[in-house]
């Protein structure tokens, strides 16, 4: 089972420091949607380990508003180049 994110170990593990931060008023939500958003979070922290070499920071803003939440994950690394890549000659 994976740490929770807000825990030591992510940024440990990796050598990129994390920050989460929740903005608005927290609500209690139906378990499956907790579930999404932690598999997501998850799943983007993990993008973040195999494919933004460069990063040395990553943050994540869960923004509790109304009727719905968002969850934004952002990182300072390469990225990738959207162009399609060259076909082999």
């Amino acid at each position: 089972m994976n740490p929770p994110i807000g825990s030591a170990a992510w940024p440990a593990r990796h050598s990129i420091p994390a920050q989460v931060t929740v903005t608005g008023e927290t609500r209690t939500m139906r378990p499956e949607a907790e579930v999404v958003l932690l598999r997501v979070a998850q799943e983007a922290l993990a993008s973040v380990a195999r494919h933004a070499g460069t990063a040395t920071r990553v943050g994540l803003t869960l923004s509790c508003m109304d009727r719905q939440v968002a969850l934004d994950v952002r990182d300072d690394g390469r990225g990738f180049d959207p162009r399609p890549a060259s076909p082999p000659h």
